[in-house]
């Protein structure tokens, strides 16, 4: 196996101010592995994209198939879609490719770089 030298690790945020009903260790948990496949990712560089990375880790198959066109997410990192309220993130990662975001409902947000939009998808 080779591993990239070029590594980037920093801390994931926990949205503690959007769920204060929530501990820190309860929005942890229900992010799932998640932010440690993001982390992995960022620290081993284990896959040319995210998106590759975080299908292989999930093992469901294609995740780019599975995308949402018609949600979008907000500068302040809320997912926003027409139909539905905004949700704020459980849990914001930053990697070198922009902010992996995630949700409650099993939305992720992945960023396929600086000038692309997230491909959004459940991961449940």
């Amino acid at each position: 196996m080779t591993y990239h030298t070029d590594t980037y690790n920093p801390p994931a945020e926990i949205n503690m101010k959007a769920y204060p009903e929530y501990t820190r260790d309860q929005l942890i948990e229900w992010a799932g592995f998640i932010p440690m496949w993001v982390q992995e990712f960022n620290v081993f560089g284990l896959a040319d994209s995210l998106v590759d990375h975080l299908e292989d880790r999930y093992g469901f198959g294609d995740l780019r198939s599975r995308g949402s066109d018609r949600s979008s997410i907000s500068d302040s990192g809320k997912m926003q879609h027409p139909e539905d309220d905004d949700l704020d993130f459980i849990v914001r990662i930053d990697t070198k490719l922009g902010y992996t975001y995630v949700y409650p409902y099993g939305f992720v947000a992945i960023p396929q770089g600086k000038k692309r939009r997230h491909l959004i998808v459940r991961m449940d």
